[in-house]
């Protein structure tokens, strides 16, 4: 991978690439995501949706399942290119389809109500155990 990409207002602390090796990653203080061509580092497109910085990105395996406290999450089939997790300071995880060109957000996951709102700063896939 060689190339120069510029497209966050503020700061960039974290990069992924997706399985395939075609698409990276970055995330910033700006609450945004960048999705990048890896080959041409042309911009594909922006997620939004977090409000405050974002602090960590994950992908998956293609065809793995997420969970929760290893209790599986339901959400929709996404077993072809797997999923995209962005931590943030909002104290949120969001969880964006890989499958999908326009990549949508298809799970948040925030503290329990009984918890007060604090910052996440990490998120990573594992397999389930047995």
């Amino acid at each position: 991978l060689r190339g120069f990409v510029e497209g966050h207002t503020l700061s960039a602390y974290c990069v992924a690439m997706d399985t395939t090796g075609s698409r990276v990653f970055t995330a910033a203080d700006d609450g945004l995501i960048k999705v990048w061509c890896a080959r041409t580092c042309l911009l594909l497109r922006t997620l939004r949706g977090h409000t405050a910085e974002v602090t960590e990105l994950s992908v998956s395996a293609a065809g793995g399942e997420a969970a929760r406290d290893g209790e599986p999450l339901d959400l929709p089939p996404h077993g072809a290119r797997g999923l995209l997790a962005s931590a943030c300071n909002d104290g949120t995880v969001r969880l964006w389809s890989l499958d999908e060109e326009s990549m949508p957000c298809v799970a948040v996951l925030q503290p329990c109500p009984s918890q007060d709102k604090v910052a996440v700063v990490g998120a990573s896939f594992r397999p389930l155990e047995p």
